[in-house]
């Protein structure tokens, strides 16, 4: 039997020998951390060579990772059975050869029993690998996640301890919890009050200096006002009672939209498929936090309630989400069954549901195709429910999250009108929230297209201001995909085409499961010249999101066009629904190429009436890394009778 000791300073020991086990690369610690750590205790070769060495190709990575697990092997040759099972594609543990300290940690802090919480809270020895040291970024995106979620629950369970211990075990509790959070203001008020019952009234007042002082320092605020009513009863000699029902009040709502993804179920009559199911609600998670649009609640407290009955409201309101996934897993000889469904938790609605069927060819691999399936969908069908709530409110109760919504939503008008609203709601966005960092990237995009439109004076000074808010946005929120997105976005109108695709290959790099990425990425590569990647990319953003917005086959026309792919550019340009003159030009510029010049001058005749003062100088705007291409289109243009 292997033990491994994560949190805090890692160990690996043999208790049936009595022997503290050597593993000397401080890869192969890590390694162990990350299997350990993951659903079935194994993870793809790609992924685990991705972890450690993204900083080499995959053939090099992948032989790292070999001489590592040889090395890793020499380190285990004693233990045995082998703890270390590897696979063709797969490297794992044996589950009944490994014991974890964290699984048992999780397993403490998710009860309700004092005694649970209890031992939870001393097996806390500290943060997940303390001290293991890895430069890989890969590496520190996973561990900083991981500490992140086992901190959440070592201070959810030390919250539920304080309010089930009485006398010193109470106030050991708050202590506890205080020196790892020393902002959470409702434990310092909970602090003194059991100081103050105790008769110590000094050292009751001498916590409300420190919450004072603390908040202050981190959060540049001061104590609320119950706070302050506690601090002047205590003053005044009047003892305060404990009051945990306070605690159950309904919190204001969150700023982003919260998600739950409820452990799949496993319907089928075989119990050895639940690690499956487990798997797919594992992954979500992990990916679906990839969007820093929602607030995502973390596996530990999302499989809590696995094996219960999915009461929606109650889930809820535990949690605090606005929103609730959930889904089936189901066997039927060789073909598997998955229903996944989205629910507004407020109104029970059903947002989405889908239901996939697929051939047992390879579980992970089908476990990995549905995930991105899903993960496509989610957030652009909770975007939509926010906006719509969004446009429900009355001006006067919008907050700067809000105005980002309903800039979102009329931005997509696509009118003269309506980029000028969004424009506002984007300013009034920053301008109650400066370090909103989305707001800048929307309004760079919103300001793009004025110019691009013709709605603008001097388009290529509104290209520069637009670039600059968008590198505002990048700086003010780094690890946000969409932010180095705008970026991307920005740059190619300014014709900085290499920077361009940096920022996008970055913000892949960050989510590689967002379908609108890489559809706006397309675009990109289409201008740059890299027509035939550039449809690719579109058509893996519509098979990862299958119910696209029309845009998509904007994008995916102006690809095909430039890609020579005349009929297939025609298609996708003709299923756009009112579409803006924008993407006119290029569906004129298609039936030109096509010999169809009278329907082509049919759509150049509507150009004009729309934008009357519209020429084809018009069109240097366009971000064309090669001019004969440009000179190729505006020449197509001039054939369907659009004037010079």
């Amino acid at each position: 039997m292997l033990q491994l000791r994560l949190l805090g300073t890692f160990e690996a020991s043999d208790p049936g020998r009595s022997r503290i086990v050597t593993i000397g690369s401080k890869k192969n610690r890590a390694l162990l951390g990350f299997l350990a750590l993951q659903p079935q205790l194994s993870a793809s070769r790609s992924r685990l060579a991705g972890l450690l060495w993204s900083d080499r190709d995959e053939r090099h990575a992948r032989s790292s990772l070999r001489q590592s697990l040889l090395s890793l092997r020499k380190d285990l040759e004693e233990v045995r059975p082998s703890a270390v099972l590897a696979e063709e594609d797969r490297i794992g543990l044996r589950a009944d050869e490994v014991r974890v300290d964290v699984a048992e940690f999780k397993r403490l802090a998710s009860s309700n029993s004092l005694s649970d919480l209890q031992a939870a809270a001393s097996s806390y020895s500290g943060p997940l690998l303390d001290q293991l040291t890895i430069s890989d970024p890969s590496y520190q995106e996973w561990i900083a996640d991981a500490r992140s979620q086992l901190f959440e629950l070592l201070t959810a369970a030390l919250e539920r301890l304080w309010q089930r211990e009485q006398g010193e075990g109470r106030i050991a509790a708050l202590r506890r919890l205080l020196a790892i959070d020393p902002t959470r203001e409702t434990a310092h008020c909970a602090l003194m009050i059991e100081l103050a019952r105790l008769g110590d009234l000094a050292s009751a007042l001498q916590q409300y200096e420190r919450c004072k002082e603390q908040l202050r320092q981190e959060l540049n605020v001061r104590p609320g006002p119950r706070t302050e009513e506690l601090r002047r009863r205590i003053l005044e000699g009047r003892i305060p009672e404990m009051q945990p029902q306070a605690r159950a009040e309904d919190p204001k709502p969150p700023l982003l939209p919260s998600l739950v993804v409820m452990p799949f179920v496993n319907v089928g009559a075989d119990p050895a498929q639940q690690y499956f199911s487990d798997g797919i609600t594992s992954d979500l998670i992990t990916d679906l936090s990839r969007f820093p649009s929602l607030r995502v609640i973390a596996s530990h407290s999302a499989f809590a309630y696995k094996g219960r009955a999915a009461d929606i409201p109650s889930i809820a309101r535990e949690l605090g989400v606005s929103y609730i996934v959930e889904g089936s897993v189901q066997r039927a000889g060789r073909q598997l069954r998955i229903n996944v469904q989205l629910v507004e938790a407020s109104t029970g609605r059903h947002l989405w549901t889908e239901r996939y069927s697929r051939s047992l060819r390879g579980l992970f691999a089908l476990q990995d195709e549905i995930v991105r399936s899903i993960v496509a969908t989610v957030p652009s069908r909770v975007e939509h429910s926010e906006r719509e709530r969004a446009m429900r409110k009355p001006a006067g109760s919008l907050e700067a999250y809000d105005h980002y919504l309903r800039g979102i939503e009329v931005w997509f008008g696509w009118t003269e009108a309506t980029n000028r609203q969004a424009q506002e709601h984007f300013r009034k966005a920053i301008s109650l929230d400066p370090g909103y960092a989305r707001a800048y990237g929307a309004l760079s995009s919103t300001l793009i297209q004025s110019a691009l439109a013709g709605w603008a004076d001097r388009p290529e000074a509104v290209f520069q201001e637009a670039r600059g808010l968008a590198q505002t946005g990048a700086a003010l929120g780094p690890s946000d995909f969409e932010n180095h997105q705008s970026l991307g976005f920005a740059c190619l109108y300014c014709r900085d085409f290499d920077r361009s695709l940096a920022c996008y290959q970055k913000a892949v790099e960050l989510n590689p499961n967002s379908a609108d990425l890489l559809a706006d990425m397309a675009e990109a590569l289409a201008y740059i010249g890299e027509t035939a990647e550039a449809v690719a990319k579109i058509s893996q953003a519509k098979q990862l999101n299958p119910i696209s917005p029309d845009w998509y086959d904007w994008v995916l026309g102006i690809a095909a066009y430039h890609d020579g792919r005349y009929r297939e550019a025609l298609a996708a340009l003709t299923r756009v629904v009112n579409p803006p003159n924008l993407l006119r030009r290029h569906l004129a510029a298609t039936y030109v190429r096509l010999g169809r010049l009278e329907e082509a001058r049919a759509i150049a005749s509507e150009i004009l009436k729309q934008q009357p003062g519209y020429r084809l100088a018009t069109e240097a705007l366009v971000p064309f890394r090669n001019l004969d291409v440009l000179h190729a289109f505006i020449a197509d243009l001039r054939l369907a009778g659009l004037p010079d």
